[in-house]
């Protein structure tokens, strides 16, 4: 299923292009203050954040964001199969990590279930 709004918080065109898949229009931030200012304005139903280029900033986000009063499912993306780091960002409150930047079955199952609960849990 197609989600509406999809914020990234990545320069990696290769991360968009994965966003692309699955959304309408995609938000590009390359920081976390831009990431907060168009989270804020927007409000997307969906955040992905790559960890592969960007791993310090993404353990910000989540602390930043803990006592956010937006509940927007975060998606993180790692290297395949690293369970450990996969483990970590659970516990920190990710919906989900992909394995990779290319694992599009996994977030067109992720995207299927936010949009099928589009006034559930995270509206």
């Amino acid at each position: 299923m197609i989600l509406d709004r999809i914020v990234v918080v990545s320069k990696d065109l290769q991360v968009h292009q994965l966003a692309r898949k699955v959304c309408h229009e995609i938000f590009a931030a390359d920081n976390l203050p831009e990431a907060k200012d168009i989270i804020e304005s927007i409000h997307p139903q969906l955040i992905i954040l790559d960890y592969l280029s960007k791993n310090r900033e993404v353990e910000a986000f989540f602390r930043m964001t803990d006592n956010n009063s937006e509940n927007v499912p975060v998606v993180v993306i790692c290297s395949e199969n690293d369970k450990a780091t996969t483990t970590h960002f659970a516990k920190m409150g990710a919906f989900a990590c992909l394995n990779g930047k290319q694992d599009t079955e996994q977030l067109k199952e992720i995207s299927s279930k936010i949009k099928s609960n589009s006034c559930g849990l995270w509206c």
